[in-house]
């Protein structure tokens, strides 16, 4: 049977910072998250700032910093990350504060 697939805010903070620790939900029993958006904007627009995006198996997906050549460390990502049931969709802002939203979808397993 066909389904409709419709897309999920995963993940949205207007000021994330170090001490908020690693954020992010953990995907329900029974479900699979598609990580396929990010934008992220660096409010502090320092150059050390950074923010990691964490992979399903907790290594690295992507390591921001602030302003190199964008202007106020403005970054967007498009892919495809599959986070099984139990894994965390986390972000560490570790200097400086971002604002971060995610998207993706969220599937029912079989």
């Amino acid at each position: 049977a066909n389904r409709a697939v419709y897309s999920l805010r995963i993940f949205s903070s207007a000021s994330l910072t170090n001490a908020a620790g690693t954020v992010g939900p953990i995907v329900p029993a029974g479900f699979v998250y598609v990580l396929r958006d990010i934008e992220a904007y660096d409010d502090t627009n320092n150059a050390l700032d950074e923010l990691i995006v964490f992979s399903p198996t907790l290594g690295v997906l992507l390591d921001l910093t602030g302003p190199v050549i964008k202007p106020y460390g403005a970054h967007q990502w498009r892919g495809r990350q599959v986070y099984n049931e139990g894994e965390q969709v986390g972000f560490h802002a570790f200097t400086g504060t971002w604002a971060v939203t995610a998207s993706g979808y969220q599937l029912t397993l079989p």
